[in-house]
């Protein structure tokens, strides 16, 4: 058995922003193409990426162009299957992090920190990433040996069939859900009758409150006759129209459908107003200092994110 002495080193590089941008991508690639190109002999490799921006510059790919490196792409919403660091890399990792993270703790005394987290995850790294753990990697993922069976038509479905409905952040107001229901029992009465009496299937109940004039009922109705004649229909529509103003007149908005006439002397429901902060710079003079050291660099770009999300909040 030949002995083997190799030379490892590792290249280091990171953006203002924290995430990976176009340069880092092609130093990346360029990375890749020295430590393989022997092994490549002239060939054509193949490069497996997920769909990150930096992975389609202009640059990354001429350079995987002019040296011979295939980017193929893993489909959107699928590197949970086809990612070999997500099925079996990262769970080891996270493993061998927890025990190398643990032993430090006990051992020094220390929390982690920006200063020893390369000397703590250092150890965990080299115990996770073994040759075994990466070939065991391809094969989960049916990269190689190559074997389309693997990824099964049941492990890419979607995790819910209600998972393309939509729901709003903030629970409506009684009046809303109750003109809300007016507006889908009207729109099922008139599929059921389009369509012979059968209803297409509405969505699931939505969680309402309990307490108070909230506790509206916002279950589809259901519906399984056919209704044989616009008569019926017209009669379903008037006793839908009933039930939601008797809902109506339980809510903030009672005086809106109150049977008694409103005079000049009536007293109106006053919505209450909340008004918004005015758009401004909270950080506006501390933006201004000139900073000194590195430190005061990272705090200025930390609250020029800050200054940046609540205005993308506004």
């Amino acid at each position: 058995m030949k002995h083997l002495t190799t030379h490892c080193y590792c290249s280091l590089g990171y953006s203002k922003k924290g995430w990976t941008d176009g340069e880092i991508g092609v130093e990346w690639i360029r990375e890749f193409d020295r430590k393989t190109a022997d092994k490549a002999n002239g060939r054509y490799r193949l490069l497996l990426v997920d769909g990150h921006n930096s992975h389609y510059t202009r640059g990354f790919l001429e350079y995987a162009r002019t040296h011979m490196i295939l980017i193929l792409c893993y489909p959107a919403h699928g590197t949970h299957v086809y990612q070999g660091l997500d099925v079996v890399v990262f769970s080891v990792v996270k493993h061998y992090w927890t025990v190398e993270r643990d032993r430090w703790e006990r051992e020094k005394g220390e929390k982690i920190s920006k200063s020893n987290f390369l000397t703590v995850y250092g150890a965990a790294h080299l115990r996770a990433l073994k040759p075994a753990v990466i070939r065991s990697a391809f094969r989960k993922t049916s990269v190689w040996p190559f074997d389309p069976s693997v990824v099964t038509e049941d492990m890419m479905a979607p995790s819910k069939v209600t998972s393309c409905e939509g729901h709003l952040p903030i629970k409506p107001a009684s009046p809303v859900k109750a003109v809300a229901k007016l507006l889908r029992d009207l729109s099922n009465l008139s599929l059921t009758h389009n369509n012979g009496g059968s209803a297409e299937p509405g969505p699931e109940r939505m969680d309402v409150d309990s307490d108070g004039d909230d506790n509206i009922n916002m279950d589809p109705p259901n519906i399984s006759a056919a209704l044989p004649s616009s008569s019926e229909k017209a009669v379903l529509q008037t006793a839908a129209v009933s039930e939601t103003l008797q809902r109506l007149s339980t809510t903030s908005l009672a005086h809106l459908v109150s049977g008694s006439p409103l005079t000049s002397a009536s007293h109106s429901q006053k919505n209450s107003l909340q008004a918004t902060s005015p758009t401004k710079e909270r950080y506006a003079s501390l933006l201004t200092i000139k900073p000194k050291t590195r430190h005061e660099n990272l705090l200025l770009d930390a609250l020029r994110d800050a200054q940046a999300w609540e205005d993308a909040l506004k």
